[in-house]
């Protein structure tokens, strides 16, 4: 089943088979979603959503270069050229927004709240982004519109021409690429791809990502519940990492300033984590996607501090079997049997 995304100034849609997902940031910062069915006044209200979040200026030109399109003070063609070339203007918190979506769908594992880091790491570009379309759509415009064309007699005509039948054949263009050429995606998205990465999307913060993952799992769960529910796994799922990280080429024998510095940035973790720290290692216990994003952080620390060669060596007992704290468990397990 394929899904659709659409970013807007304050939030995210998805759109499914059957439903319309919705998460969007409010004036105090905290994140809501909603889930619609998909009807035409659930449209109406996207549409209605995503109108409304337009800053102010694009509103007012876009009304004013209406009207003076109606009367004829502008060509009405003008007026699509308008739309879409403001695909390339848009304002940061959409451009964000934007790139959150597109993570969400780069995105190869399950997207969860907690993992926001993972998914923010993921690809800004996105296949079936609509900069697709609107980068063929001027293409085709401007080669069928070409100086060739404007300088005879007729030229306006065919500008008009052009730019009208330029929009459904970029449609119909993208879906044959897509269809078949999808071996040398690579190199025909590569313009695509370029503006994405420079002009459309920007790189989303913890906000932006949380609010797009937000609305992906709430289609995702209503509309496909046996891939993104994972909440059985993931309430059994407690792994036990033993790690230990050492800088290779480090003078002298201690350690204590780093491993301080390990533990400053597991500490940022102990909401989802438990740490042990022991003479020789470090041991930790929670989900296994924490635990290793919390190793993938501390591996970093002595290259920040101007190492160039790092050892770390990781020991993992993941156990998808049983609940609990595991650590504990293991522990009152010897001491009971050293008591009998």
């Amino acid at each position: 089943m394929k899904i659709r995304g659409l970013s807007y100034q304050r939030g995210v849609f998805f759109f499914g088979a059957s439903f319309i997902s919705r998460a969007y940031v409010d004036s105090e910062g905290k994140i809501h979603a909603e889930l619609l069915p998909l009807s035409f006044r659930s449209y109406s209200r996207v549409a209605a959503v995503v109108i409304g979040a337009m800053p102010i200026w694009y509103k007012l030109t876009a009304a004013a270069w209406l009207t003076a399109a109606i009367f004829q003070l502008l060509p009405l063609y003008s007026f699509l050229l308008f739309i879409l070339g403001t695909h390339f203007i848009f304002p940061q918190q959409l451009k964000k927004f934007h790139g959150a979506e597109h993570k969400v769908f780069s995105f190869t594992g399950v997207p969860e709240k907690s993992s926001w880091k993972r998914v923010g790491r993921a690809s800004i570009t996105n296949r079936h982004c609509s900069t697709n379309i609107v980068f063929i759509y001027f293409v085709l415009f401007l080669v069928m519109a070409s100086p060739v064309y404007i300088v005879s007699s007729p030229g306006n005509v065919f500008i008009a021409v052009s730019a009208y039948i330029s929009l459904p054949m970029a449609f119909a263009a993208e879906e044959v690429l897509q269809r078949h050429f999808a071996g040398s995606r690579n190199t025909w998205l590569k313009p695509s791809y370029w503006l994405q990465r420079n002009i459309s999307c920007s790189v989303p913060e913890k906000v932006h990502v949380q609010t797009a993952i937000a609305a992906f799992r709430m289609l995702a769960e209503r509309e496909f519940p046996r891939r993104p529910g994972r909440k059985r796994k993931e309430q059994l799922s407690m792994a036990i990492v033993d790690v230990t990280v050492s800088p290779i080429d480090k003078q002298g024998t201690g350690m204590s300033e780093t491993v301080a510095k390990i533990q400053d940035v597991l500490e940022k973790h102990n909401d989802k984590i438990d740490i042990e720290m022991t003479p020789m290692s470090t041991l930790l216990e929670g989900n296994i996607d924490d635990l290793l994003q919390a190793v993938r952080e501390i591996h970093e620390i002595p290259f920040e501090e101007g190492y160039q060669r790092v050892s770390t060596n990781i020991r993992i007992d993941d156990r998808r079997d049983a609940e609990g704290k595991q650590m504990k468990k293991k522990m009152e397990s010897v001491r009971n049997a050293r008591k009998q």
